[in-house]
């Protein structure tokens, strides 16, 4: 978007993508593993195929990650030592700055290995916020927005302005369903998994805190 008059169009063309492409990889999921989908569904794939796959996620995780502790750090250790250390380029800011970011790594490291349903964590946590936040709530403050618009103004509510209400209310309604209906299956796997014994105790090799 380089025009600001194109927001409203660069929205919809993203969020069209985004809900193809989710819907698209969920059906080709759901076509392929049938009533045995996994979670995550990689390991529906043979095990060679999943030891590669999963190697390509590991290589693709590294600069993904390395570009989030760096915009981390950005908001972070100006908090501690300052902008004037942040654009410093001596050896005692340096350090700090190494130290502040090896800090934070073993932190994520410790929480990570701590959780033995790491993945499914993760999918919780998606559940939870990640579909409500991203279509819900936006939807919600749509329609909230466009019909105090034209309350406040005594606009009459034409058919499509109604339209346009409904659309919204009912997406809103929709998220919310999908995020409830995500959440009580990913507890439900979480106990199904216990209760099989797949999850190791935490900090061990037997664990499948984020690789299986």
């Amino acid at each position: 978007m380089r025009e600001p008059r194109d927001f409203k169009k660069a929205l919809y063309w993203s969020q069209a993508f985004a809900i193809s492409f989710f819907v698209t990889v969920g059906l080709v999921l759901y076509l392929y593993g049938g009533d045995s989908v996994s979670a995550p569904a990689l390991n529906m794939l043979a095990t060679t195929l999943r030891r590669v796959m999963y190697g390509v996620i590991v290589i693709h995780t590294i600069p993904v990650a390395t570009l989030a502790s760096v915009a981390i750090m950005q908001d972070m250790f100006p908090r501690f030592y300052g902008w004037d250390a942040f654009f410093s380029f001596n050896w005692k800011d340096t350090s700090k700055y190494m130290l502040v970011s090896g800090v934070m790594l073993t932190v994520s490291w410790a929480i990570v290995e701590s959780i033995p349903f790491f993945s499914e964590f993760l999918s919780l946590g998606s559940s939870i916020a990640t579909v409500w936040l991203t279509y819900g709530v936006p939807a919600f403050f749509a329609a909230e927005n466009q019909r105090r618009y034209y309350s406040r103004n005594g606009l009459p509510f034409t058919m499509k302005r109604k339209g346009f209400l409904v659309g919204a209310y009912a997406f809103a309604f929709a998220s919310a369903a999908l995020a409830v209906a995500g959440l009580v299956a990913v507890i439900m796997q979480i106990a199904s998994n216990y209760e099989d014994g797949e999850y190791g105790p935490p900090f061990t090799c037997d664990s499948t805190a984020y690789y299986p």
